[in-house]
C-alpha cells in the first residue's frame, strides 16, 4: 500500500499505537474491500467507523 494512503500522525492528535483484533476472515475480507474503495488503510477505516466519520451504505452515521 502507498504512503499516501496513511494517516498522518496529526489526524487525531496522536500516533496510532499497533494492536491486534480478531475478526472473522469474511469480516476482514469486507474491511479490505471497504478500505480499498476509499483508498485508504484497514487501519484507517476502523478508526473512522469508530469515530463516526464513516456513513453506512444508506447514508446515515453508525451509532
Amino acid at each position: 500500500m502507498s504512503r499516501d494512503k496513511y494517516a498522518s500522525p496529526q489526524k487525531w492528535g496522536e500516533s496510532k499505537k499497533r494492536v491486534n483484533i480478531m475478526l472473522t476472515p469474511s469480516l476482514t475480507k469486507r474491511v479490505d474491500e471497504l478500505a480499498e474503495q476509499m483508498k485508504i488503510t484497514r487501519s484507517e477505516y476502523i478508526e473512522q467507523m469508530l469515530r463516526r466519520e464513516i456513513t453506512d451504505e444508506v447514508g446515515y452515521k453508525n451509532s
